[in-house]
């Protein structure tokens, strides 16, 4: 319909009347808060890759996931002492999917562009973090060798520097923020791919095939003119910054792996730190230890997949399957036990907390708020919800102070 076009911006698929691009508005609710959020994790040298953080956030990601925010924004919805509480968890839990008060959003952000232009935006968000702290390496690294311009713009933050490199390592706290925005962006770049890659199969009122058109909008047939630039763009993401880094991550022990990086001149300082961030949590096989590097690439995996179940279909098959997901990853962590020493302990805590996870999820999307009988459990089920996710919010605010 003319003038009329989704919400930019927004976990709903509502459609707005717009006679004009918002674009500014866009990018201030869009990029100012995640800015922010850039500076603090620079400055506060917050490592999500850490066995403090890594399992926190990791289930912090996943109650944020978009879909799971539709089912419980709609479950509160038919108990409204708990809405305002329901939103508030969301919006703090959803900051690290670089989503900041995405969910409280009034629907009013139009950027006229179709539904696949407004996913592919959602990229932009992803690697924006990334692409900050690159910039910043390589201004520190000019900065480092002399270059004339960047020492003149520089200049007025020479003691701002000076502090800075009294308490820390600029070098290395700018690859460890690259690889917590690598971790936090690895979500939304998996939703984004997986929305766009979803297609749904037509036929018409006689049964016959119409062939298959993409989920979110069936004007759109799959990998036609209008869908085939995006679904490149969808398989060139996943393969670029998720399958490579995993592979990366799983084959960088291996001697052979390491001989083919060198040859190809890809192997080098960068690359060894960090890879070394990835990994140094995990037994190295010192000591009559098993090698547990790769752990670092099944933390990512695991994460992902579980990440993945919220795209099935909600039915049983759903429930049966994180279940079985979740204790299969929980006696693995308990079986392996990958990390060193120093960090034994979480070799027990992970377990727990993707069980809970699992377990949470499950609780929350077998709700059926269109049944009456069912809604008298919403409430108990939305409290519980939000006293789980209270304590991981808690345990990040005091580890991140420390």
């Amino acid at each position: 319909m003319h003038n009329y076009y989704r919400a930019a911006y927004s976990y709903t698929f509502h459609c707005i009347y717009c006679e004009e691009s918002q674009w500014l508005l866009y990018i201030v609710v869009a990029y100012v808060p995640l800015t922010f959020f850039i500076i603090f994790i620079l400055v506060f040298r917050v490592s999500v890759v850490s066995p403090k953080l890594y399992g926190t956030i990791s289930m912090l990601q996943t109650l944020a996931s978009p879909l799971n925010i539709r089912v419980v924004q709609e479950a509160a919805t038919h108990v409204g002492s708990v809405y305002l509480l329901a939103e508030v968890f969301l919006a703090a839990m959803s900051i690290w999917n670089l989503d900041f008060f995405r969910n409280v959003m009034p629907d009013n952000v139009c950027l006229r562009i179709n539904s696949l232009q407004l996913l592919a935006l959602d990229y932009l968000i992803a690697v924006y973090p990334m692409i900050v702290t690159v910039v910043a390496f390589f201004i520190l690294q000019l900065h480092y060798h002399g270059f004339g311009p960047v020492l003149l713009i520089c200049r007025p933050f020479q003691r701002m520097f000076a502090r800075f490199r009294q308490g820390w390592n600029l070098h290395t706290s700018l690859i460890d923020a690259f690889i917590t925005f690598y971790v936090l962006s690895t979500t939304k770049i998996l939703h984004v791919s997986i929305s766009i890659l979803s297609s749904v199969q037509l036929r018409d009122a006689k049964g016959n095939n119409l062939g298959y058109y993409w989920y979110e909008d069936a004007s759109i047939k799959f990998f036609s003119s209008i869908h085939k630039p995006y679904a490149t763009l969808a398989i060139s993401m996943l393969l670029l910054l998720i399958i490579l880094p995993i592979a990366l991550l799983v084959g960088y022990q291996f001697s052979c792996c390491q001989k083919c990086l060198t040859k190809t001149r890809i192997k080098g300082r960068v690359l060894e730190e960090f890879m070394y961030s990835f990994n140094k949590y995990y037994k190295n096989g010192s000591g009559g230890t098993r090698d547990c590097r790769w752990f670092a690439a099944f933390y990512i995996a695991m994460r992902l997949c579980i990440y993945l179940l919220l795209f099935l279909p909600m039915s049983s098959l759903f429930y049966n399957f994180a279940l079985v997901y979740s204790l299969l990853c929980a006696l693995f962590v308990l079986v392996v036990e990958p990390y060193r020493d120093e960090y034994k302990h979480h070799n027990y805590l992970e377990p727990c907390v993707v069980l809970s996870l699992t377990l949470i999820l499950t609780a929350t999307t077998g709700v059926n708020t269109s049944n009456v009988e069912s809604r008298k459990y919403v409430k108990p089920l939305l409290m519980f919800t939000a006293l789980v996710a209270l304590l991981p919010i808690v345990y990040l605010c005091g580890v991140t102070v420390w």
